[in-house]
């Protein structure tokens, strides 16, 4: 879900360029092609099949698409071959290094699917300069990755539907959380903290169990159970508005940090508070440059999650300083939706046999 929420804005750009275009979506995930289908400006949204090769021809044939954009590094070898066997052009954008571009038994087959590209951009002169030299023909531009403007034009277009939720405390958003985040966090929130701050804690995994075991650690309420104004902590039980969240938030605990890698940290920088979160962002271009930029704190300890919140959340100057440093990071990330609208635009107008 999270490649086809980058590829939003690209849509939405293609569209007011070429009013009767159709889109059609292949996604991967039960949660992300249900997104997806609500979208008013997708036509079509499949769960996309095995990668066969007699499939895949089967699919180029039925859809017959004038070109093929993929975000990221998801280049599933039978559909390339097979999208440019009918020389539909191919335009790969966000790219990152795809983690079999490291495996040497697996170099030459992926090093080939990405010569059949027709055009590759990705978000950092480190990912050109490692995909360039995975295959040496390659020309690889650099933008920056459009999950800024998707975001942007997201807060545009939502109401601020839980200004409810205000307090007098400052509040602090724990983003996409999970059990280590939670422990860290409920370590610290006691120690005099609750009177402090109000808490939202929205789970990465949303089953009744870790609902539960969220309010149970907090002695929380779920936000289902609120209508109005609520001193105690609140445990998010709905998907989908994490970025409404962030609007009401003073500042933002992104989770994932102390596992496989920090969750999206862009939503929070994009409203301009502090954030924190694990020390695992090193797979996030994102986190790493928010943290360079002191918009962005890696902590491991309660004691440093502690300072935090003294430094940060309840320090109005650093706040305020905070605030200037992600407005900054924002307006030099923002507008490649517009760029890579223009890069798909040509592929389409080129002649085909």
């Amino acid at each position: 879900m999270g490649e086809f929420e980058q590829a939003m804005p690209i849509i939405d750009r293609l569209q007011r360029r070429i009013p009767d275009l159709v889109v059609v979506v292949s996604i991967t995930s039960l949660s992300g092609i249900n997104h997806a289908r609500r979208m008013p400006n997708v036509d079509c949204a499949f769960l996309l099949p095995l990668d066969r090769r007699s499939t895949m021809r089967r699919l180029v044939r039925s859809i017959q698409p004038s070109v093929c954009v993929i975000d990221r590094y998801d280049l599933w070898r039978n559909m390339i071959v097979e999208l440019d066997r009918a020389c539909v052009p191919i335009v790969l954008v966000n790219a990152t290094v795809p983690s079999s571009a490291t495996l040497p038994v697996l170099h030459h087959w992926v090093a080939d699917s990405y010569r059949r590209l027709s055009s590759v951009t990705s978000v950092t002169d480190h990912d050109a300069e490692r995909l360039h030299r995975m295959e040496p023909s390659l020309s690889v531009a650099v933008l920056p990755d459009t999950r800024v403007d998707r975001v942007r034009d997201r807060l545009a277009a939502t109401p601020d539907h839980f200004e409810y939720l205000r307090t007098s405390r400052p509040v602090v958003v724990i983003g996409s959380s999970w059990p280590a985040d939670e422990r860290l966090w409920g370590e610290v929130y006691t120690t005099g903290l609750r009177q402090r701050l109000q808490l939202f804690v929205v789970p990465h995994q949303f089953t009744p169990e870790s609902i539960a075991q969220s309010c149970t650690l907090f002695s929380a309420v779920p936000l289902s159970a609120v209508v109005g104004p609520c001193e105690d902590p609140i445990v998010v039980d709905r998907m989908g508005i994490l970025v409404e969240l962030y609007r009401v938030a003073t500042a933002a605990f992104v989770g994932g940090g102390f596992g496989a890698g920090v969750h999206s940290t862009t939503e929070p920088a994009a409203l301009g508070i502090p954030i924190a979160s694990g020390p695992g962002i090193s797979r996030s271009s994102d986190a790493r440059s928010l943290e360079v930029r002191g918009i962005l704190t890696t902590v491991s300890t309660a004691a440093e999650l502690h300072a935090w919140v003294h430094n940060a959340v309840l320090n109005d100057q650093r706040r305020a300083a905070i605030s200037l440093l992600a407005a900054e990071w924002l307006q030099e990330r923002s507008g490649s939706a517009d760029q890579y609208a223009e890069k798909v635009h040509s592929s389409i107008a080129i002649e085909r046999p």
